[in-house]
């Protein structure tokens, strides 16, 4: 009995099991699909002969596939299934899809195309009813494709022909023919004038009236029908056998020191060219230059200094030369204003400012734009009584140049050497320009108002009233290779290669002088300023504190030797104690109180465990390690925890700043980097270089930043 029960469990089971597969079929299974079968007819394919015994001999549909027709392309698509595509050989006319899910509403499409896949002829029929299990005919009439319209008419006189001649731009690669049209009244009673063959691209009108104005228009024709019009072009007849007027309003001017401008205004719609005439005051008429048809522009580079001229104009074609018009005199011995010097100019995130020295006697300042490898130039506007400018034009990002040009009543000057500035929308790191291509760039400091940078031997000032595009002020030789800087109390230390600690007098930032100097024969590689007390690092030999209150006898207050390894200082000073942070090479980190000069000792250290220590940064309580190729890294000195708190990979991390939760990293060859510090360190944003980055600074209560790369320049960002 429970054998019996247990066969006829396992049966319903089973019965259900195949209930189950049978109600979730899914409809495009077979017996849901049915089959579209399609035969072409072509409308202007080639008559086929039918042999059969019916037919035989006798013109007959449906026609052959037009020459150069070698696939037929057939889509059939549904609100409730993916389209279905296949392709047949248009040889045999016909092709056949199965397997289409029955239902109502299907669209289908063919597209019948060439060896390039390009499409020929077309159809679609919509609402095609496809039913289960049966075979859906459809006698589709292919059509071809309409062509694309032509573009860009215009017209022109072809005197050699007497004829108007038309052109246009030819768009489509199906077009059997042309239809050129014409109107006298433009826009409407347009009838056709000419017929040109595929892929012509002109005719010409030879029957016109020379008394009329006209217009034209033209589209393309295949058997599927005509495209839309091209644009409508104007060509007025009437001037047509004439003489051009005569040009008026001539005017001469300095355009540049080497070059004297003549500008007229043009009276003509058919003119050839303009002859341009100049005599001196007590010569006769000379021909000087022609310039082509529609221009009101010559620049005249012949003359002689000293001398005066007149120049007249004329308007020339086949059929004569209008008047002249008025003379105007023009005497080189009037100079032209002074070329502008332009002295900074920078792009600040929203707008480009100007900035330059403008001459006396100047009447405005011409202002012109252009982006860099363009050789389009566009004119801002012109400047009254001021020597500065905003374009607040919105540009895309990249390099632009600009230059002025100063006017009196003469004319205008030569133009200033171009300055350039580089738009960059893209945040949080703002690239706003590069100064100084120098090979040997290297470490700098800042106040808020100069930049001071050791390029090799020299320490260079800059002026940062317009911190986007520093000026330059002068020059110090410390006579050996500048490691590093630091400024205290309008004097400059410099740590050199080989002439020890030099103190430079920078009171007088156009004119720095030797102040003193400490160990003048000794290498030093690091040097921190603060409090009339310099700490002085060297390899090898350990941490000079030195009294600099009188620069030209600075006195040792002692050395400490604690640490043997020092590429770069950074004191921290509380309310009752001082302390420096030392970036020790090979060793990582070294801490030693300080707060008496003449009692240096160690408080905590920080071993890395691989990597190289070339600068560091402090916020109070971490440390932030540039660490060469190990990255950057930091440490929690509170409570001289001495603690690793996390690190990024780099490729050669070699100068670093802090700021408000962010790290400015200089990454050698890995470029620019901005990592968020504010938890774990991460990289919110990298500026590629294209050279060596070696350090970055920031000005304290400014958001500008400038990073120096040797062999490139001083990159100037804004974040």
């Amino acid at each position: 009995m429970k054998t019996m029960t247990a066969k006829i469990l396992v049966g319903s089971i089973l019965c259900l099991f195949v209930l189950s597969l049978s109600c979730s079929r899914d409809v495009t299974e077979p017996e849901n699909c049915g089959s579209l079968a399609i035969d072409a007819v072509w409308q202007d394919g080639p008559k086929h002969i039918d042999n059969s015994s019916k037919n035989s001999g006798k013109l007959s549909k449906p026609y052959d596939a037009p020459p150069g027709v070698t696939s037929m392309v057939v889509r059939v698509s549904g609100s409730d299934f993916s389209t279905i595509e296949r392709s047949f050989d248009a040889s045999q006319n016909t092709g056949r899809i199965d397997d289409i899910p029955a239902g109502s509403g299907r669209t289908v499409s063919v597209s019948a195309r060439d060896n390039s896949n390009q499409e020929q002829y077309s159809y679609t029929e919509s609402n095609v009813s496809i039913d289960p299990g049966e075979v859906r005919r459809i006698n589709v009439t292919l059509s071809q494709v309409l062509p694309s319209a032509p573009s860009n008419l215009g017209a022109q006189w072809d005197g050699g022909n007497n004829a108007i001649l038309v052109t246009w731009s030819d768009n489509s690669y199906n077009e059997d023919r042309f239809l050129v049209e014409r109107s006298t009244v433009g826009g409407s009673n347009y009838s056709v004038i000419d017929t040109a063959y595929a892929n012509n691209t002109s005719c010409r009108d030879y029957d016109f009236n020379y008394s009329e104005e006209y217009y034209y228009r033209v589209c393309a024709e295949n058997s599927g029908g005509t495209s839309s019009y091209s644009n409508e072009y104007h060509f007025d007849a009437s001037v047509l056998g004439q003489a051009p007027n005569a040009p008026s309003n001539l005017e001469t001017y300095w355009h540049s020191s080497t070059e004297i401008a003549v500008a007229w205004t043009d009276n003509s719609n058919n003119e050839d060219q303009f002859a341009i005439e100049r005599r001196t005051a007590s010569g006769t008429w000379q021909f000087l230059a022609n310039t082509g048809p529609d221009t009101s522009y010559y620049r005249d580079a012949s003359f002689t200094s000293n001398e005066e001229y007149y120049y007249r104009v004329a308007a020339v074609n086949t059929y004569g030369t209008s008047s002249f018009t008025g003379e105007s005199y023009f005497n080189t011995q009037n100079p032209p204003p002074a070329r502008p010097v332009m002295l900074a100019s920078w792009y600040d995130g929203t707008r480009t400012e100007l900035y330059w020295n403008q001459n006396p006697g100047v009447d405005y300042s011409a202002v012109y734009r252009r982006g860099a490898g363009s050789s389009i130039v566009d004119s801002l506007g012109n400047v009254y009584g001021d020597s500065t400018f905003q374009d607040n034009s919105s540009l895309s990002n990249g390099w632009y140049i600009y230059f002025v040009r100063a006017h009196n009543s003469y004319g205008f000057s030569d133009p200033s050497f171009v300055d350039s500035v580089f738009v960059d929308n893209n945040g949080p790191l703002y690239f706003r320009g590069l100064i100084e291509n120098s090979n040997q760039l290297g470490r700098m400091d800042i106040d808020d108002n100069y930049l001071y940078v050791a390029e090799g031997p020299n320490l260079k000032i800059y002026n940062l009233n317009y911190p986007l595009a520093p000026r330059y002020l002068s020059t110090y030789n410390a006579g050996s290779t500048v490691n590093d800087l630091s400024i205290e109390n309008n004097y400059a230390f410099l740590a050199t290669n080989s002439n020890g600690m030099v103190a430079v007098n920078i009171s007088d930032k156009l004119s720095p002088a030797n102040a003193g100097a400490y160990f003048p024969s000794m290498e030093f590689s690091a040097v921190c300023v603060k409090s009339n007390v310099a700490y002085v690092g060297k390899g090898g030999d350990g941490l000079h504190t030195v009294d600099v209150s009188t620069p030209s006898s600075m006195t040792q207050y002692m050395v400490y030797n604690g640490v043997t390894e020092i590429y770069d200082i950074f004191l921290q000073t509380t309310v009752d104690s001082s302390y420096v942070y030392l970036a020790a090479g090979s060793n990582g980190l070294h801490v030693a109180n300080v707060t008496e000069p003449n009692n240096v000792y160690n408080v905590a250290s920080y071993n890395i465990m691989s990597g190289f220590t070339h600068a560091l940064d402090f916020d109070g309580t971490y440390a932030y390690l540039a660490n060469g190729t190990a990255g950057m890294q930091v440490i929690n000195c509170g409570a001289w925890a001495m603690t690793d708190m996390g690190s990024v990979s780099t490729n050669d991390a070699t100068g670093i700043f802090y700021h408000n939760s962010n790290i400015f990293l200089a990454d050698k060859t890995g470029g620019f980097k901005i990592f968020d510090v504010s938890s774990y360190p991460s990289l919110t944003e990298t500026f590629p270089m294209s050279g060596d980055c070696i350090d970055v600074i920031r000005r304290t209560t400014y958001n500008e930043l400038y990073v120096t790369v040797p062999g490139v320049g001083i990159y100037i960002f804004e974040y």
